[in-house]
């Protein structure tokens, strides 16, 4: 896994880059092998006006899909990395779950029924 980190409107510090590799490093360590590059933008939305504005992006390329994309608001930078690292990985393991499935199984988990007792009784006594 190759970490890319970008800034927009304001200086990347040594202090704020080694927090978001850190937190990526841990939070993506679980499919370390299935990921190729991760790219991550910080950006100052509303520039010296203040409010909700840092932003955190971050891309995540695994070979074989389409990217997952993940994108965090906040007022401050930290809690936006650290939310949407959190969201990035929650989409990830979704997504090494589908496709780890798919490579055993070959094909996508069929609806299961709600109430399969139910079903099965009424089968039973139809017959």
């Amino acid at each position: 896994m190759k970490v890319h980190l970008l800034a927009k409107q304001f200086p990347l510090t040594p202090a704020l880059r080694g927090y978001a590799e850190r937190r990526l490093r841990t939070g993506l360590s679980f499919a370390r092998d299935r990921i190729g590059d991760v790219v991550v933008r910080l950006g100052d939305i509303n520039g010296p006006r203040g409010g909700n504005d840092k932003q955190c992006h971050i891309l995540i390329a695994v070979p074989g899909q389409p990217a997952l994309v993940v994108r965090d608001v906040q007022a401050d930078l930290y809690s936006a990395i650290d939310r949407a690292v959190k969201r990035a990985a929650h989409t990830l393991r979704q997504a090494v779950m589908q496709r780890r499935y798919l490579e055993r199984w070959g094909h996508r988990n069929p609806a299961r029924p709600r109430h399969a007792a139910a079903e099965a009784l009424a089968v039973a006594d139809a017959s």
